[in-house]
């Protein structure tokens, strides 16, 4: 294990970072002096917080390499704003009371910003932002990705998506893509993706594709840029459609296999609703790449898929 050489900061300093905006813990008048007595990413991570919206987070042995393979699986609604520095203080993971022998579980947060936030361009896309980041999202200190916002917010979005539509539901959503169009909407790889999504969307749906050089390491993805193009009208609704067949058409493709037919483990009864799905894919069948005609016609939605549909029309 590597040693740690933790340089204690000012109390002061230290305690402003916690409970505050990142706005304002970025404003601090020595916050450029309390950066220069950390010695390591370690001190770092101890000492500067970030400060956002409450969240649980499921991580793997992928996540680990990949940001995209996290999950968000919980969002606090009553504890709702929290900083990484407390949440390394209970152990990487605050246990609150909520009543009725009920807890909220948080071990990130996700910081969301709107208009008001522009200045903070150049930070949030930083390398100190990004180790601060890749250590709240992977707890993994040793190096960053500067990816991890970016695949929070998606994934934050993706979960948002099969919660009921409501005021809560909608201002975080609209919180998500109000700091992805501040903040990353002009950077090369974000803006290449969503073109791509729109003009090939089944090339920007492959894990990796050579030619285009772009990713597509997990399905919140392509769901999230989907909603780029469609709240700047540049894109119409059976464009959507069409779009999220294919998404459908990867999230078995990506579950099932050795080509295994989805029909041996899933049955549903036929209602109007998924004859018409099936249709709609079959149409699709010849236009599809070849390494997606393995597989026979899906003949279900997973929930969480078909709830996205729904909320994208």
């Amino acid at each position: 294990s590597r040693r740690r050489h933790t340089r204690f900061l000012p109390v002061s300093w230290a305690r402003r970072c916690v409970q505050e905006t990142e706005k304002e813990v970025f404003s601090e008048a020595d916050f450029q002096k309390g950066l220069q007595m950390c010695e390591s990413q370690y001190d770092l991570v101890e000492n500067l917080a970030l400060v956002g919206h409450s969240i649980r987070l499921k991580r793997t042995d992928g996540s680990q390499i990949e940001p995209w393979l996290i999950e968000v699986v919980g969002i606090a609604r009553q504890h709702k704003v929290v900083d990484t520095v407390s949440i390394q203080q209970q152990g990487n993971e605050m246990k609150m009371k909520i009543g009725n022998n009920e807890e909220e579980v948080i071990n990130a947060v996700v910081p969301l910003f709107d208009e008001s936030d522009k200045d903070l361009k150049s930070y949030l896309i930083s390398k100190l932002y990004n180790i601060l980041m890749t250590f709240n999202v992977l707890r993994n200190v040793d190096t960053y990705y500067n990816t991890t916002h970016m695949a929070l917010l998606g994934n934050l979005v993706y979960f948002l998506l099969s919660e009921p539509v409501n005021e809560w539901r909608d201002s975080l959503v609209k919180l998500a893509f109000s700091t992805y169009n501040i903040f990353f909407h002009m950077l090369p790889i974000y803006k290449k993706y969503c073109e791509s999504l729109k003009a090939t969307p089944s090339k920007a749906l492959m894990t990796e594709n050579l030619e285009l050089q772009i990713k597509c390491e997990d399905l919140s993805k392509p769901i999230f840029f989907l909603f780029i193009p469609k709240e700047e009208n540049k894109v119409s609704t059976k464009e959507i459609e069409e779009i999220m067949y294919l998404i459908i058409r990867e999230y078995f493709g990506r579950r099932i296999p050795n080509g295994d037919q989805v029909s041996k483990y899933i049955w549903l009864d036929e209602t109007s609703f998924f004859d018409e799905v099936k249709q709609r894919l079959k149409s699709l069948e010849s236009n599809l790449p070849v390494s997606y005609t393995h597989l026979t016609l899906p003949t279900i939605y997973s929930v969480q898929i078909s709830v996205v549909a729904v909320s994208l029309q």
